[in-house]
C-alpha cells in the first residue's frame, strides 16, 4: 500500500500520480531525514531539558501573586496615586480580620465575667506576639481593638462598629503594611504566623468555654489561593491525568504509544514552567496562571499526540516502514498541530494586550504551553519514533508491518521511498481500504449526514438552537467578588461569609474618600471647620445615594455616627495628645495620626458598604458616588478648595473589569481576523475560514448561553453541586474572556484536523462529496475521542474550590463536546456538502465524478 492508494478509481492513475497528487513537500522530506539523522540527539537534547526543568520549573508555584494593580490612567489609578501620596502606610496597608464569637448569646464585653476575662487574655497575648514579630510589617496602631481602651470612655466606641448588637461577634482589624500584590513571602510568613498563634492560643483561652476564633481578609484569601492552585494540580494529576490517559490508550489500542503522550506531557509542563518562571521574577503572575498552564498543556499534549499517533499507527497498518509512516504523519497530523497550535497560541497571547496581570500572564502562560506542546510533539515524538523504531512499530499487528531491508543508520530518500511504492498501487488496494471504511459508523452517518435535506435541516436547527443562546449569552451580569477566587470550602471563605452576613460584606473591602486642599485656591489645610464642614458634607451626600441608610463611616470628622467640630473637639484634643489626655481625646489624637496627612493638607475617610460593593448595586453606588463628588467639588460654596477622590473597595476591579470589556470587542475582532488570515492562508481558500468562523461562533454562542444560564440564572441549583451553584447570580468577570481564547483554539483545532484529511481526498482526485465523506469516516471517531478526552482533562477544575476556576471549566468541557459531537462532526461536513465546489475557491482542485452517492 501506498500514499498513492487515496486516488480516484474513475481518473487513469498515471494522470492522478503526475499532476494532481499532494505530497509531501522537499521541506518536510529534509526535515524528517534530519530527524531521522539526529534521532538520539533529538531525544538526548530533551532528556537535558527535562532535567534542569525538573529543577526550575516547580519553583515557578512559589512565586505567584495577586497583583491588583489598577489600570493606567484610570480613576482607580488616579485615586490610588493621591492615596500613596498623601498616606503611604493607608495606602500599603492590607487587613486581616480576626472575628471572636461568643458561644449561647453570650456577651463579649459584660465586665469581669468567664467569657469576658478569656477574650481580654486571648487578644492582650495575641497582641504582644504580633508586636514582636515585625514592627515594620504592623504600624503603630495597627491592631486596635476593644479590650485596649477602657470600656466605658474608649471601649464602646471601638465596639459601636466592630461588634454586634448584643456584642456575642466581635472584629479585630489587624493592618499590615503590604502593597497591591497581597501574596508575597513576608504577607504569607506573618499569615502563617498569625495563623498558628490564633490557633494555639484559641485551644489556651477559648475552647473550653466553646469560644472560637477565625481569621479573614485579603492577605489570608492570597496565601490559601495559592494553597489550593497547588491543590489543583495535585487534583488534576491525580484524577483527570490519568482518566485522560486510561482514554487514550483506549483510542490508540496500544500501551506502547501511550509512553510517548506521558513524555510529551510532562517535558511540555515542566519546560513552560521553566520558561514561565523568569517572567514571575520580573513582573507579578496571577496565582491561577499555573493551573491553566496545566490544564492547557495536559489537553493540548493529549490532543496533538492522538492525532499525530493515530496517523503513526494507519500509516503502518498500511504496510509502510516506519520512517515513511513518520513522514506522513508529520505532513498530515503535523500540518493541523501546527495551525492550530500556532493559532491558539496567538489567541492566548492576544490576552497580553489587556492591560491587567490578571489577564495578562494566564494568557502568556497558556500560549508559552501550547508553544511547548508543539516543540515537543513537532521534535520528540518523532525523533523517539525514529531512534526506537522497532519497540513503536510493535504497536500494530506485527503482519501489518514489513521492516525495511536497508539498515536504519542508511535509509534511501524518503520521497523516493513513496514515490517508488506508488509504482505499484492497483485498484484491488484501494478497493479493500474503501471496503474498511464502509463498515465504519462514521461511514454510514455521513452518507445520512450528507443528503441534501438533511444538511439542510442539521445546519438550520443547530443554528435556530444556538440563536437564543447567544443572545442571552450576551447578556450577562458580571462579579468580581472575591469569593470568585476564593476557595470556598477555606475558613478564610467562611469567616469572610460570616462577616458579611452580621457586618455586611464592605466591611473587608472599605472605600477611601481622599479630600484635598486645592492650594491653587490657597487653602492650606485640612485642619479648619471650613475642611471639615466641607468633608462632612461629603458624607451626607453619599448617604443620599441609593441603597440609602447602608453605610458606615469612620473618619476623624466624623465619630460613631456624629460629626465632630473642629473648633469645639478636635482642635482642644489635638492640644493634649500628649499631655494625659481622656479616652475620647486619645481616639481623636489615632484618628489625626490615621486620617489625616503629617503636614494636613489632606484627610480621608472610610466608607463601609452594608452591600456588596462588588455586586451590580455596588458597581451602580461606585458610578454615581464618583459622578456626584466631582460635581460637590466644584459647588459655589465651597469655592473649588477641594478636590475629592475614591480609592480602594471596588474601585481598581471595576475599572480593571471596565477597562477589559472596552478592549473585548476588538480582542474578538482581531482574533476573528487572525483565523481568518492563518486558515485562508494554510488552506488556500476564502470561503474555508469563513466557514470555520460561522461554525466556531455557533460553538461560542452554545457555551456562552449555557454558562449564563446555568451560574446566573441558577438552571441546575437542583443538583446541589457547589460547583456548577448560581449562587452568585453572575459570571466571574474573567470566566468570559479567558474561555473565549479556549474556545476559538479548540474549535480551529478540531476544525483543521477534519479539513485537512477532507482536503488531502479531495487533492488525490476525489469528489466533493467523496472527500467530506471519507475524511468524515477517517476522522470522525478520533475527533470525539479527543473531545472525550479533553472534556476529562478539563473536568479536573470543575472540582477546584474556586468559582472562577469552575466556570472556566464548565466552558472549556461544554465546548469540547458541543464541538466534537456536533458542530465538527456534523454541521462542517453539512455546511461543506452544501457549499460544495465554493468550499475550495480561489484555488484548484482536480475535477472528479461521486462514487459513493
Amino acid at each position: 500500500m501506498t500514499l498513492l492508494h487515496l486516488s480516484s478509481s474513475r481518473r487513469p492513475l498515471t494522470q492522478v500520480m503526475t499532476s494532481d497528487v499532494s505530497t509531501p513537500g522537499p521541506f518536510l522530506v529534509k526535515y524528517t531525514a534530519f530527524l531521522q539523522r539526529t534521532r538520539y540527539w533529538v531525544v538526548g537534547a530533551w532528556v537535558l531539558v527535562f532535567i534542569a526543568s525538573i529543577l526550575i520549573g516547580p519553583r515557578l508555584l512559589g512565586h505567584t501573586s495577586l497583583d491588583m494593580s489598577a489600570p493606567p490612567g484610570s480613576d482607580a489609578a488616579i485615586a490610588t496615586n493621591i492615596l500613596q501620596g498623601e498616606f503611604p502606610m493607608a495606602a500599603k496597608s492590607s487587613p486581616i480580620l480576626l472575628l471572636l464569637a461568643a458561644p449561647n448569646n453570650q456577651s463579649l464585653i459584660i465586665q469581669d465575667s468567664a467569657i469576658n476575662k478569656a477574650a481580654k487574655s486571648f487578644t492582650d497575648d495575641l497582641t504582644k506576639k504580633i508586636f514582636t514579630y515585625n514592627n515594620s510589617l504592623v504600624p503603630t496602631g495597627g491592631f486596635i481593638n476593644y479590650f485596649q481602651f477602657d470600656p466605658i470612655t474608649g471601649g464602646q466606641f471601638v465596639c459601636q462598629g466592630a461588634c454586634n448588637q448584643s456584642a456575642t461577634i466581635m472584629l479585630i482589624n489587624v493592618q499590615l503594611n503590604s502593597s497591591s500584590d497581597i501574596s508575597t513571602p513576608a504577607t504569607n510568613n506573618f499569615v502563617d504566623f498569625i495563623t498558628s498563634n490564633v490557633t494555639s492560643l484559641q485551644a489556651t483561652y477559648l475552647a473550653k468555654l466553646n469560644m472560637t476564633a477565625s481569621l479573614t481578609g485579603t492577605l489570608v484569601f492570597g496565601k490559601e489561593i495559592e494553597t489550593g492552585t497547588e491543590h489543583d494540580l495535585l487534583l488534576m494529576d491525580g484524577i483527570a491525568f490519568p482518566v485522560a490517559l486510561i482514554t487514550l490508550a483506549w483510542v490508540l489500542k496500544s500501551a506502547r504509544l501511550l509512553i510517548l503522550p506521558v513524555l510529551s506531557m510532562f517535558c511540555s509542563i515542566l519546560l513552560a514552567f521553566t520558561i514561565m518562571y523568569p517572567v514571575a521574577l520580573s513582573m507579578p503572575v496571577i496565582s491561577f496562571a499555573p493551573s491553566m498552564m496545566m490544564s492547557a498543556t495536559i489537553a493540548m499534549s493529549i490532543d496533538y499526540s492522538l492525532f499525530l499517533l493515530s496517523r503513526y499507527r494507519e500509516e503502518l497498518k498500511r504496510g509502510r516502514n516506519v520512517q515513511d509512516a513518520v513522514l506522513l504523519m508529520l505532513w498530515s497530523a503535523g500540518h493541523t498541530i501546527t495551525v492550530s497550535g500556532c493559532t491558539l497560541a496567538l489567541c492566548f497571547f492576544g490576552l497580553c494586550f489587556f492591560p491587567v496581570s490578571l489577564l495578562r500572564t494566564p494568557g502568556m502562560g497558556a500560549g508559552i504551553s501550547i508553544l511547548s506542546v508543539l516543540l515537543c510533539n513537532l521534535t520528540l515524538i518523532p525523533a523517539m519514533l525514529l531512534a526506537f523504531n522497532n519497540f513503536f512499530k510493535r504497536s500494530v499487528k506485527p503482519y501489518c508491518c514489513r521492516s525495511s531491508p536497508q539498515d536504519p543508520g542508511e535509509v534511501e530518500p524518503l520521497m523516493a521511498s513513496i514515490q517508488a511504492e506508488a509504482l505499484h498501487m492497483t485498484k484491488t488496494t484501494e478497493e479493500e481500504e474503501h471496503a474498511e471504511l464502509r463498515k465504519k459508523y462514521w461511514y454510514k452517518f455521513g452518507r445520512l449526514l450528507l443528503k441534501n435535506w438533511v444538511s439542510i435541516a442539521v445546519v438550520l436547527v443547530v443554528t435556530a438552537l444556538a440563536i437564543p443562546c447567544g443572545i442571552r449569552g450576551i447578556k450577562f451580569d458580571r462579579s468580581s467578588s472575591i469569593i470568585n477566587i476564593a476557595p470556598r470550602t477555606a475558613e478564610s471563605t467562611k469567616t469572610y461569609l460570616n462577616i458579611s452576613e452580621t457586618f455586611g460584606p464592605g466591611w473587608l473591602f472599605p472605600y477611601d474618600v481622599v479630600m484635598v486642599a486645592n492650594k491653587t485656591v490657597g487653602t492650606k489645610t485640612v485642619l479648619s471647620d471650613t475642611a471639615f464642614t466641607a468633608a462632612q458634607g461629603a458624607i451626607e451626600l453619599l448617604k443620599t445615594i441609593s441603597p440609602k441608610d447602608s453605610i458606615d463611616f469612620d473618619s476623624i470628622v466624623y465619630l460613631d455616627g456624629i460629626n465632630v467640630s473642629y473648633t469645639n473637639q478636635v482642635e482642644p484634643a489635638l492640644e493634649k495628645c500628649d499631655k494625659n489626655p481622656n479616652q475620647l481625646q486619645k481616639l481623636i489624637c489615632a484618628a489625626r495620626g490615621q486620617y489625616v496627612n503629617d503636614n494636613a493638607t489632606a484627610l480621608f475617610f472610610d466608607v463601609r458598604l452594608k452591600f456588596d460593593p462588588f455586586s451590580t448595586d455596588g458597581v451602580q453606588w461606585l458610578q454615581d458616588v464618583r459622578s456626584n463628588l466631582s460635581a460637590y467639588a466644584i459647588r459655589k460654596d465651597l469655592g473649588n478648595a477641594f478636590s475629592f477622590y475614591i480609592a480602594n473597595g471596588a474601585t481598581i476591579s471595576n475599572d480593571i473589569e471596565q477597562r477589559v470589556y472596552e478592549l473585548f470587542p476588538t480582542a474578538v475582532g482581531v482574533t476573528t481576523a487572525v483565523v481568518f488570515v492563518l486558515v485562508g492562508l494554510a488552506f488556500q481558500s476564502i470561503s474555508i475560514p469563513l466557514r470555520a468562523i460561522y461554525s466556531i461562533a455557533l460553538t461560542v454562542a452554545f457555551v456562552y448561553g449555557c454558562a449564563v444560564w446555568v451560574f446566573q440564572d441558577g438552571a441546575l441549583n437542583w443538583l446541589h453541586v457547589a460547583s456548577l451553584s448560581g449562587s452568585l447570580h453572575a459570571l466571574s468577570w474573567m470566566s468570559p474572556v479567558m474561555a473565549f481564547s479556549v474556545l476559538v483554539g479548540l474549535g480551529l483545532d478540531y476544525d483543521v484536523f477534519l479539513l485537512s484529511r477532507i482536503v488531502e481526498y479531495r487533492r488525490n482526485g476525489y469528489s466533493d462529496h467523496d472527500s467530506i465523506l471519507f475524511g468524515l469516516a477517517r476522522t470522525g471517531g478520533i475527533i470525539t475521542a479527543a473531545g472525550i478526552i479533553m472534556a476529562i482533562a478539563f473536568v479536573g477544575l470543575l472540582f477546584s474550590a474556586e468559582a472562577v476556576l469552575n466556570q472556566l471549566s464548565f466552558f472549556l468541557v461544554l465546548a469540547v463536546l458541543v464541538d466534537t459531537f456536533i458542530i465538527r462532526s456534523a454541521v462542517v461536513p453539512a455546511l461543506m456538502r452544501l457549499i460544495g465546489r465554493f468550499n475550495w475557491w480561489p484555488s484548484r482542485v482536480p475535477p472528479a465524478e461521486s462514487q459513493e452517492e
